[in-house]
């Protein structure tokens, strides 16, 4: 059987409490992730939380934070995710225009929640902040 390497990154509230598991894309153990695009990568850890190991086994009762890319957020792939417990994350390098938004309103109108990675603010991302339910800081 060949190896399988999902990375799993908790997300903590304030009063330091597992909120969250951020779930990431790994190609070995040397607990780094090498790749060039990020479509195979993202959906790599979809196959493997969902198929694979189990989403539940994965994170347990909390949700999963899930690198979308926009090829992802702009199909009807992502509206098979389940809602409840996927959180749909929008890298600091996508650009925000016009189709990328208009495909994360639609799924936040679905019911999706929407975070912006690595988030630091600039005027060009004031569309996303306007579907955007969570911007994750890293400090």
């Amino acid at each position: 059987m060949d190896s399988l390497f999902v990375g799993r990154q908790p997300i903590y509230r304030v009063d330091v409490e597992v909120f969250a598991y951020e779930l990431l894309f790994w190609n070995s153990n040397l607990n780094e992730a090498v790749f060039s695009n990020g479509d195979p990568a993202s959906a790599q850890v979809l196959l493997n939380a969902f198929l694979d190991i189990g989403l539940n086994r994965m994170v347990g009762p909390h949700l999963a934070y899930f690198n979308a890319t926009r090829d992802m957020l702009s199909s009807d792939h992502c509206a098979l995710l389940p809602k409840d417990r996927i959180v749909l994350e929008v890298s600091e390098d996508e650009i925000p225009d016009r189709p990328l938004v208009e495909s994360l309103s639609k799924l936040a109108a679905m019911g999706y929640t929407i975070a912006l990675d690595d988030f630091t603010y600039a005027e060009c991302f004031r569309p996303l902040l306007e579907v955007a339910h969570v911007e994750v800081v890293v400090r």
